[in-house]
């Protein structure tokens, strides 16, 4: 992964070399991409030493010479190679830091590899993935209020870096924090609605949907807030989605007190869309806004507009998509025109945005 971003530039570059009829370090260095990308580590291994001797100073050498011995398990191999490109201070070097911060966490030092992504952060390399890996360190040692700020600061360099959105959302749904877990997992699950990560987000989502509510064995609820969501901005609005599954579990009990009827039981499919319709409606009416306008800029804005074309419910089952709930699906195999409808206003806000 953090090989990919070399590879177009060194191939551009080894078709000029070959052109030439030279070969030089830098098609040494393709060459060991392609062996490395083929699982030949030894291999790959020795073009890149071969590339270190034409050039000593070849920063993306040294790098991958350290991925490779990374991806091999060799990871103290991998941190000399590191701090031999950190060193040449030329190609490579925010790279490196996550090499030898990754290299560090390996070898179970975790202390120390966010040292390494601090020093590189403070060097000012504007490295988004420096930022994330130092969040997923600091959420590894359940360090979630120093995490989610990391997070954050990745988003604002690189706002499509899905897996961000993902670590920011489970970073919140670990602190009980509602407002700030949903979004960040709702906007994931609009890119990846599929797969473990998507199974996960959603196991978050039911979390954080029941968190802070109790109910005891004569059916009174009892709300619980976390005291760190005291000031924030969303802090009414978590506490006015802890009385929605209140607000339901009373009118169920009144009804069927006074009629003796009782409520079908809804598919989390449909529960998922009522509690949606009073979230995106909450945030519209929110008036407590911070100086930093992230969450809003990058969510708050987006599930408001979507709240208000109509698209909720297409969302809320999309997203549902893979979840095995046949409600969701149901839906939308019966509601093509609203799926597509939802489609076409994501592609013009994100145009416009």
């Amino acid at each position: 992964m953090l090989r990919a971003c070399f590879t177009a530039f060194l191939v551009c570059q080894l078709a000029a070399i070959y052109a030439q009829g030279n070969i030089t370090s830098d098609s040494m260095v393709v060459e060991g991409v392609r062996l490395h990308d083929e699982g030949k580590y030894r291999e790959a291994l020795d073009r890149f030493e071969q590339a270190i001797r034409l050039d000593g100073n070849n920063g993306n050498a040294l790098y991958e010479a350290g991925n490779t011995c990374f991806a091999s398990g060799d990871y103290k191999q991998a941190m000399k190679y590191a701090d031999r490109v950190i060193k040449n201070n030329r190609a490579a070097v925010p790279e490196a830091y996550m090499l030898k911060g990754n290299a560090l966490d390996m070898l179970g030092k975790p202390d120390k590899a966010i040292d390494v992504y601090e020093d590189g952060i403070r060097r000012g390399y504007k490295s988004h993935m420096l930022h994330f890996n130092l969040g997923v360190t600091l959420m590894k040692q359940k360090k979630y209020e120093e995490a989610e700020p990391e997070f954050i600061k990745t988003l604002k360099i690189s706002p499509s870096y899905v897996s961000a959105h993902y670590m920011l959302g489970y970073c919140n749904a670990e602190q009980s924090r509602k407002v700030k877990a949903l979004l960040p997992l709702y906007y994931f699950l609009l890119i990846e609605n599929e797969g473990k990560r998507a199974d996960v987000a959603l196991g978050f989502i039911k979390r954080t949907m029941a968190a802070g509510v109790e109910q005891n064995n004569k059916q009174v609820f009892t709300i619980k807030m976390d005291d760190r969501t005291i000031g924030d901005e969303f802090g009414s609005t978590d506490l006015a989605l802890s009385m929605i599954p209140i607000a339901r579990g009373m009118g169920a009990r009144a009804l069927k007190d006074s009629l003796g009827v009782s409520l079908p039981e809804q598919t989390f499919s449909q529960q998922l869309v009522s509690y949606n319709e009073s979230l995106f409606k909450l945030l519209s009416e929110t008036k407590e806004r911070s100086a930093d306008s992230f969450w809003w800029d990058t969510y708050a804005n987006f599930f408001i507009e979507l709240q208000q074309k109509g698209h909720t419910e297409a969302f809320t089952r999309y997203i549902l998509l893979n979840s095995g709930d046949k409600t969701a699906l149901g839906w939308l195999l019966d509601n093509k025109p609203k799926l597509e409808a939802f489609s076409a206003w994501v592609k013009e806000y994100q145009e416009k945005n």
